[in-house]
């Protein structure tokens, strides 16, 4: 088996920087959605479209239908999403909206317009297989950078039940891109912003994309064509783009990748490192933390740098879909919360973002990518860091509202657990927190 060849493909196991970028936040489904629309409607050469799940749902056959529309008028239209994974789960929440609980319908709708589709819902070959494959690939011309990062996930990887292909990456004519936290789905990309007397208003998230254009869309275009090739896709020019400028604006964008196999967690070690070292307050906006890494480096700041930190989880909030979230934050935040940590929990709705702000550094890092464990040591992540005034601005005014206007900030450490191996919850939490 080939060793990892940092050699060969150094910007797929570190982080990669480009100059000349502009980057734009949106907010919510309805500002999500007609943004996607319209990306979609504009592509003229290829669109490159990875998300973890696809809802046979209202949302996601709108956004289904917009790229079969694409195909149909001659544009290279890929798709990738966890086909069974999204089955799975339109069943389980059938009853909240309508629509199919089954990925076929989806699956039907993309070939009969012709819309190449690739299921990432296995992220490995059969260790005793992988050799006869990886000859097979590269004789069909798969770059040997992509195989040879197939051979680190091929031993990173010991049950494909317990990895994910996490991230969302679209890609359009590689002149823009969009990474998200959303999947494609009506809890995501409904049409009207809630209001809070809304009966249904748990079902309809709290999340939002930025979107990107310039320099910094190639380096997503490779890291959307390394597993599109590998898992049995054709063989295209991910370098290529169509009307490039050579400057679209003045942000700085680094990409920041994980999957499972690597030896160093790259979008991990930015949240520690950023824990200890922010100059100022630095917000981090997240749906699930429970990764015992970063609750470790929260409670050992000193009282001066804890109180820099800003935490926005949907703690007990309505729809939120991890179980486990109360005990994950009712067992770590007792002693964080003592050193000065503020904490907020976001109500009445789930919130999805995965985003953080250092506020005295302008710099922005969303993606894909949770606090927990399954993002830290299974899945494949991708979040971006963003040094930009402009975007910082944007995200800041959105932290500041969903802080005052849509939280309630705990101060009462009672309402933590001071002695968690005392209670059964953090035991069970303890027990399975590693497959959440």
């Amino acid at each position: 088996m080939t060793e990892q060849p940092s050699d060969i493909a150094p910007e797929l196991f570190s982080p990669v920087r480009t100059e000349g970028n502009h980057t734009e936040l949106f907010v919510d489904g309805p500002d999500s959605l007609a943004m996607l629309l319209r990306e979609i409607k504009q592509a003229r050469h290829y669109i490159h479209f990875q998300v973890m799940l696809f809802y046979s749902d209202e949302a996601g056959f709108k956004i289904a239908k917009a790229l079969a529309e694409k195909a149909r008028e001659g544009v290279d239209v890929r798709v990738m999403s966890d086909s069974d994974m999204s089955s799975i789960v339109r069943m389980l929440e059938k009853y909240r909206s309508s629509g199919s609980s089954d990925f076929s319908d989806l699956k039907d709708l993309f070939v009969q317009a012709g819309v190449k589709f690739v299921a990432s819902d296995k992220e490995s070959y059969k260790m005793d297989n992988w050799d006869e494959e990886r000859a097979k690939l590269r004789n069909k011309g798969v770059p040997e950078e992509f195989l040879a990062m197939q051979d680190v996930i091929q031993q990173g990887i010991t049950l494909n039940a317990d990895t994910l292909d996490h991230r969302k990456i679209l890609v359009f004519d590689g002149e823009s891109a969009v990474i998200t936290g959303m999947n494609i789905g009506n809890k995501y990309l409904y049409e009207q912003s809630p209001a809070d007397e809304q009966e249904n208003i748990g079902e309809m998230w709290h999340d939002g994309a930025v979107l990107i254009k310039g320099p910094c869309v190639a380096v997503l275009n490779k890291n959307f064509a390394s597993k599109w090739m590998v898992r049995g896709g054709d063989i295209f020019d991910f370098r290529k783009r169509h009307n490039s400028q050579e400057s679209y604006g003045n942000d700085v964008c680094t990409v920041f990748g994980y999957f499972p196999g690597m030896k160093e967690n790259h979008i991990r070690n930015y949240y520690l490192q950023k824990l200890k070292e922010c100059k100022g307050t630095f917000i981090i906006e997240n749906p699930y933390i429970n990764d015992e890494h970063f609750w470790k480096q929260l409670s050992e700041l000193k009282e001066e740098q804890a109180r820099k930190i800003v935490l926005i989880n949907p703690y007990k909030a309505k729809g939120n879909d991890y179980m486990q979230n109360e005990s994950a934050i009712q067992c770590r935040m007792w002693e964080p919360l003592q050193k000065g940590v503020s904490f907020y929990s976001y109500r009445k709705r789930m919130t999805h973002w995965k985003i953080a702000l250092d506020v005295a550094n302008n710099e922005v890092f969303f993606g894909s990518y949770n606090l927990n464990h399954r993002s830290a040591l299974h899945d494949f992540e991708v979040n971006v860091l963003v040094e930009s005034p402009q975007l910082a601005r944007q995200v800041l005014a959105m932290l500041k509202h969903d802080i005052e206007d849509a939280s309630v900030k705990i101060s009462d450490a009672s309402e933590f657990h001071q002695h968690p191996h005392l209670h059964p919850s953090c035991l069970l939490l303890n027990a399975t927190e590693y497959f959440e």
